[in-house]
């Protein structure tokens, strides 16, 4: 599968190193993120792994656009009833513009479209639109005359980690701590009952993210939605192999931190 991993403008590097610890190695850093390359598993490992992410699409289709109407005949070709049903609501987010598509909203309206169309010619119904709790998101990306359509198997974004329940002004994002963590090298010391210092904590990511690295606790291990939850490739054997040894090392390294 052809995958496109996103992450905080600036620090597709540290991605492109993080991911290749997670045995991912034929990656290619982007402007925001990394394009790689992946089966299955590894994608629940990068989501279920990955401290810097925000998030992971999966692309489906890859076309050259010359025309608006392009945008609709590109999306009606993908087999959508192979991915989600009639039954689960969607959701369409469209980024990039051209002389033809001049906002986002057109865009995303005509993908829907075709998506809508598709279920009703192949089913006879159509299924809901969710802007705001969709179970199944879209991810349409125009650039450079290239549109590519892609399924986020997110859900919400990855620096949500499911930890935080309440949050004071200007929180930092918990992947953007977890980043300069790394800069920092505290995850080469953090095995070595290293000590952790955070002087001017405030709603304390530092130190949650600190912790997390350094008890080996997976940070997708809290989150308890996926965006890939109703996806019909989803196999629920593989993921839960991964949550289960994730689970594992979460447990022992709780108890080399406490002793």
């Amino acid at each position: 599968m052809n995958v496109f991993v996103s992450c905080p403008r600036g620090m597709q590097y540290l991605l492109e190193k993080e991911l290749n610890t997670l045995g991912l190695m034929s990656c290619k850093p982007v402007s925001a993120g990394v394009e790689l390359s992946a089966e299955l598993d590894q994608v629940y490992t990068i989501l279920l792994w990955s401290r810097i992410a925000n998030r992971v699409f999966v692309e489906l289709a890859s076309g050259k656009i010359d025309k608006a109407e392009d945008v609709y005949s590109h999306a009606a070709r993908i087999p959508w009833q192979s991915h989600f049903g009639v039954d689960n609501t969607f959701s369409v987010n469209f980024s990039g513009t051209n002389k033809h598509i001049t906002n986002s909203a057109f865009g995303a309206l005509k993908v829907k479209d075709a998506i809508v169309d598709y279920f009703r010619d192949v089913v006879g119904e159509r299924p809901n639109v969710d802007k705001d709790n969709p179970q199944i998101r879209v991810a349409a990306k125009l650039s450079k005359g290239v549109l590519s359509i892609s399924l986020d198997l997110s859900g919400e974004s990855l620096h949500k980690r499911g930890y935080r329940i309440d949050k004071g002004a200007a929180p930092l994002r918990e992947n953007v701590a977890a980043a300069l963590l790394v800069q920092t090298g505290w995850g080469d010391v953090c095995s070595d009952n290293a000590s952790f210092l955070d002087p001017m904590c405030g709603s304390g990511t530092f130190c949650i993210e600190a912790a997390l690295m350094a008890m080996d606790c997976a940070p997708g291990l809290s989150r308890e939605e996926w965006g890939f939850d109703y996806w019909v490739k989803h196999d629920s054997r593989k993921w839960g192999a991964l949550v289960a040894s994730a689970n594992e090392r979460a447990t022992t390294g709780r108890e080399a931190f406490d002793n």
